[in-house]
């Protein structure tokens, strides 16, 4: 089923706001949703999912239009905020860290969740511990992190939907082979054939030019 339309949203969220008098929150994924339905006050708000931040961006324009009040949008910062390619608006906000996901990340839902599903014995042997864990994943992921910035920055193209991470991250020391990684991209998607190490060093440099971490 195809998802409603900018206009046919802005126009169920101008019904709704006749019926309800609090904010109305549009957010980019169902999964979106579920998250600040655990963090905020469901009663107080009225979440609606948007499908993509173009969508979230598209909508608010509409209810402006309409002169619709009380609507605010949230998107994943990314590397649009970065990059300059998301232009301000009064009702539109970012969020802290790239996106949710590395928000709940630096959250101590992580460390609840490594202490409930992590052997004992292994989260001791790291050192620092469980923060000692949160680093390494996050110095492993900024590889895959420094190839997607390239990729935004020059329109490239490349997929990073649905990847196998077997095929570039040994399971046992959980570490990230880059030159593995951009031959997996060059490999599994035709449309990524220009794709190589060229790429991860460019994002590299993009991320210091742009004091992202």
């Amino acid at each position: 089923m195809d998802r409603p339309t900018a206009t046919e949203l802005a126009t169920e969220i101008a019904m709704l706001s006749t019926a309800w008098p609090g904010p109305i929150m549009l957010i980019e994924s169902d999964c979106d949703c579920r998250c600040f339905e655990k963090v905020l006050e469901e009663r107080a708000w009225r979440f609606i999912p948007s499908g993509g931040w173009q969508a979230v961006i598209e909508i608010l324009d509409c209810v402006s239009e309409r002169g619709i009040r009380g609507v605010v949008g949230i998107v994943d910062r990314d590397f649009r905020f970065a990059l300059g390619r998301l232009s301000e608006r009064v009702n539109l906000f970012c969020t802290d860290k790239h996106d949710i996901e590395m928000m709940m990340y630096e959250s101590e839902a992580f460390e609840a969740v490594i202490r409930e599903c992590g052997s004992r014995r292994k989260i001791s042997s790291w050192p620092d511990g469980i923060s000692g864990i949160r680093k390494h994943l996050f110095q492993q992921a900024s590889l895959i992190a420094y190839v997607r910035l390239s990729n935004e920055a020059n329109n490239s193209g490349f997929c990073f939907e649905k990847m196998n991470y077997d095929h570039f991250v040994d399971r046992n020391s959980v570490i990230l082979a880059v030159e593995k990684f951009v031959l997996y991209l060059h490999d599994r998607w035709s449309q990524n054939v220009s794709v190589s190490i060229r790429d991860y060093e460019n994002g590299r440099a993009l991320a210091v030019k742009y004091s992202i971490n």
